[in-house]
């Protein structure tokens, strides 16, 4: 989607932003990507994918059960708002949604669970960061390993995005490759859809009919934003009724 000729500054700062929503954005475009329309984009997306966790941050906990269940499937609205529009367009690519959504449903769950999760030392750690000792105290040290970690993890997903845009200049000429790189997104966001939020809410029911929803909206053509608020209401209205 971009030009060969694209310059190495503009491949690097399109990177950093290069997030499946704005990918989704993008790849719908004909022809060659003109860089400004992205960073358009990516204005629209940063500010507020800030404030939205701002907001998350500041207001998660106060928040009663039933909006954060409902809020809870909207990026999952979102990402089939993406997917499911070239799946009614290209049956290919729906046969591979199919799949996708059974494997991954067919797929073994996480099995952490409970309160505590292990840190990256094997220790129990609490939210907020810092080990639990053997008795229960918490332990110091907790913070400036989180921004170690947030360092690494940033810069891992930076060169992930980056290599590609500035490594692969010249169109690729392989079938194979190009149709294995068509569809990875498709699966990729599929599999990060469901089973998922069939288990984000209180009620599976509710979880259930958000992606009802979300599939038939997504298939007569509404853009992600109305997905994603019908789907939140959809949990919202039927675990008010069911919890």
């Amino acid at each position: 989607k971009l030009s060969p000729d694209l310059s190495l500054g503009h491949r690097m700062l399109m990177a950093f932003d290069l997030t499946d929503e704005i990918f989704g954005l993008a790849v719908a475009q004909q022809g060659m990507l003109d860089p400004w329309y992205y960073y358009g984009a990516m204005c629209a997306a940063l500010p507020g994918w800030s404030c939205g966790t701002v907001v998350g941050v500041l207001l998660g906990q106060s928040l009663p059960e039933w909006a954060v269940s409902g809020c809870s499937v909207m990026l999952f609205g979102m990402f089939i708002a993406i997917i499911l529009p070239e799946g009614k367009r290209n049956p290919v690519v729906l046969g591979f949604l199919l799949l996708s959504f059974l494997c991954s449903w067919a797929a073994p769950g996480p099995a952490l669970r409970g309160d505590a999760h292990p840190d990256f030392d094997g220790d129990p750690v609490r939210p907020g960061g810092g080990a639990l000792s053997p008795e229960g105290r918490r332990t110091g040290g907790g913070g400036m390993k989180a921004w170690l970690y947030i360092l690494v993890m940033a810069l891992t997903t930076y060169l992930i995005r980056v290599l590609p845009l500035t490594l692969i200049r010249r169109p690729i000429r392989s079938v194979f490759l190009k149709s294995f790189l068509y569809y990875v997104p498709y699966v990729t966001l599929a599999v990060m859809t469901f089973p998922a939020i069939t288990e984000a809410t209180q009620s599976p029911i509710a979880g259930w009919a958000a992606m009802g929803v979300g599939l038939v909206c997504a298939w007569f053509g509404l853009g992600m934003l109305p997905v994603a608020i019908l789907c939140c209401g959809t949990v919202i209205v039927l675990e008010a009724i069911l919890l």
